[in-house]
């Protein structure tokens, strides 16, 4: 019931902030995890005719299809970034490599990080091999601890360019790599580690910690927003709090893959969960859905939140810089309507600095939140100067459904060195 709770939480609060999560890749793989979760839980329930349904019944429907969706996401991520910005000078790669070797907290360390020019050159092609070697390994039993032994070390590495900050996503991917490991490692889990802990007396410490830990949670978070400088401790406690739960954790997660890699034996592997069996094909229709948003910037709908992971994919006004997508497959004509933009008012966010390329969607959702700026812009070959914004209804009409809740665009400036999305560039 927990579960199904905080499942259902957190489809309500994406569904509630849908016009911005809809652009973020995070939140989207949250949506279709939290989806499977509470679908499972009543297709088990439904099966079982109880609410009080069996455990390793309701995982056998919902792990498979989690971890299909962990592997069409990888799938994605790779194929986006197969395109000529990426894999060049201007990439992604280098910049992120960039921002961890000069990360100030992690100056003692930066003798351990390469910096000759021929490894940053390699940087981009290498991470697309990478992204796209992990889904190949997990959907193999022999080659699946070494997979999530590479994608953990892959995310803990990435994580490093905003330590001691760090975000969920490294490990909501963590919990999602344990739905791949094998039974037998439960049990050498339980044997190995759990058992000496029994017996040592520190289970049951640590049990008995977690209480106190969780009160004292309840009480020291809404005091510190009782405090005059609530906002400077709250960020510096919570920085510190998370840095060091996060190397905890990190450490520890490598730790229990290298462990598993070398004490399972051969025979074990066979007790993997099967990646395709009937017991999951009724939530077929949210794996297609994943397919169906990943595919999106192809098929001329959204390019936010498409699993494009700093991909630097540009398919919009008639343009793709992918190796082989063709701009054939987009059936919507969303990417095509573009505006130029050539002057606005001061006042409008940097999405619409001079010269910037959008999409009319995204032109129009800018417009509707500043109706009395002024504007000057390009759209189907035709110029537009407003004084005011209202005064062309159109610009301020509220969208329809499918639009609000579903589409969201990256920004590309007119010679297309740039790429803006989700509020940064």
């Amino acid at each position: 019931y927990f579960l199904l709770i905080t499942a259902g939480a957190l489809i309500l609060v994406f569904l509630m902030g849908l016009p911005e999560s809809a652009a973020s890749n995070h939140w989207s793989m949250h949506f279709f995890v939290s989806l499977t979760l509470s679908a499972s839980f009543i297709i088990s329930a439904a099966k079982q005719k109880s609410a009080n349904i069996d455990v390793d019944a309701w995982l056998c429907v919902f792990r498979p299809a989690v971890c299909l969706l962990v592997v069409t996401l990888y799938l994605f991520a790779s194929l986006h970034k197969l395109n000529s910005t990426y894999i060049s000078e201007q990439g992604f790669a280098p910049t992120i490599y960039r921002s961890i070797i000069s990360n100030e907290q992690l100056l003692a360390f930066s003798q351990l990080f390469p910096t000759d020019a021929a490894f940053i050159a390699i940087l981009p092609l290498l991470s697309v091999l990478i992204e796209l070697a992990i889904p190949i390994l997990l959907l193999f039993r022999r080659t699946r601890l070494i997979a999530i032994l590479i994608g953990m070390s892959f995310h803990i590495i990435l994580s490093l360019r905003s330590y001691p900050f760090v975000t969920d996503f490294p490990i909501f991917l963590g919990a999602a790599y344990v739905l791949f490991l094998p039974a037998a490692s439960v049990d050498l889990i339980n044997v190995s580690i759990l058992d000496r802990l029994r017996s040592s007396g520190l289970y049951e410490l640590i049990k008995g910690l977690m209480a106190p830990a969780i009160l004292l949670a309840v009480v020291f978070v809404p005091a510190l927003y009782a405090l005059p400088e609530r906002r400077t401790i709250w960020w510096f406690t919570f920085a510190n709090l998370k840095s060091v739960h996060w190397d905890l954790y990190a450490v520890s997660y490598i730790a229990l893959i290298m462990f598993l890699i070398v004490k399972l034996r051969p025979t074990d592997y066979g007790s993997s969960p099967l990646m395709f069996r009937s017991a999951h094909y009724p939530l077929l229709p949210i794996i297609v859905l994943a397919l169906f948003v990943g595919m999106s910037p192809y098929l001329g709908l959204k390019t936010a939140g498409a699993f494009t992971m700093f991909s630097q994919l540009e398919t919009e006004g008639d343009y793709s810089n992918h190796w082989f997508m063709p701009l054939e497959l987009q059936i919507f004509d969303y990417q095509k309507q573009v505006c130029v933009i050539e002057t606005t008012a001061e006042d409008i966010p940097a999405t619409a600095s001079t010269g910037a390329l959008l999409t009319y969607h995204q032109f129009r959702k800018m417009t509707r939140n500043n109706p009395e700026a002024s504007i000057t812009y390009t759209f189907k070959g035709e110029r537009f100067e407003l004084k005011r914004i209202a005064d062309k209804p159109e610009l301020v009409a509220d969208p329809d459904l499918f639009e609000r809740f579903y589409l969201a665009f990256q920004h590309t400036d007119w010679d297309r060195k740039t790429t803006y999305c989700d509020g940064k560039w």
